[in-house]
């Protein structure tokens, strides 16, 4: 039977060269991971198979082991269409520039925005292709051990597509403008929850306004 599941997973692995080793497969199999986790690690391209081997000796449920490897996946899989999209967004950008920024996000309970989270960017980059903005910055270094697993708020690249019922208008708290969503905003991506974002931008090229208040519908 290994021998036949091996012999599978080897065609599977002809097709992704990045997938799992055939002595990977072995010990895994050998480990007591099941066959259904090691072949999803091989159509999937999941290669860290020392960690699916520490999970498993240190007792961790299959169908615990499956979630992990799969979430883990789906980041990734996630992170590579990010970067594919960040590369192509950048050569169609219509204007590019530094600018500095505050993300705002809330959750709508009875019609009452509640704040889930904010975060100030002094080194942003803000770039403009039709209605889509893309908003990047520098990955933080240097975090306090203290802070090591704290996630930062908000990933960077920040996509905000831009609609008729989006608010472009005098800033506040320091920055020059503020553009912000009205409350049936489903947040980006969709979600099931209605959600309400702002943010407050100062950017060193005015022209970047200009073409908000286009992509807006606004003279």
């Amino acid at each position: 039977m290994l021998i036949i599941i091996i012999s599978i997973m080897v065609i599977f692995l002809t097709q992704n060269a990045s997938a799992l080793t055939t002595e990977e497969m072995i010990n895994l199999k050998k480990a007591g991971v099941s066959e259904d986790s090691i072949v999803w690690m091989v159509e999937h391209g999941y290669k860290d198979a020392d960690k699916v081997l520490k999970l498993k000796k240190a007792d961790f449920k299959d169908e615990n082991i499956q979630a992990i490897i799969k979430s883990e996946a789906g980041h990734q899989s996630a992170k590579g269409i990010s970067e594919t999209r960040n590369d192509s967004f950048s050569a169609q950008a219509d204007l590019k520039t530094p600018a500095r920024i505050k993300i705002i996000w809330y959750r709508i309970f009875h019609d009452k925005p509640l704040l889930q989270n904010k975060e100030t960017i002094d080194n942003a980059r803000i770039a403009i292709a039709g209605k889509t903005l893309q908003i990047t910055w520098p990955k933080r270094e240097g975090m306090n051990p203290l802070n090591a697993f704290q996630k930062e708020p908000f990933e960077s690249p920040f996509y905000w597509e831009l609609n008729k019922n989006d608010i472009l208008e005098t800033g506040e708290e320091g920055y020059n403008y503020k553009l912000q969503t009205d409350l049936s905003h489903k947040g980006k991506p969709d979600m099931d929850d209605v959600h309400y974002w702002v943010i407050y931008l100062d950017p060193e090229n005015s022209k970047l306004i200009e073409h908000i208040k286009q992509a807006l519908g606004n003279k």
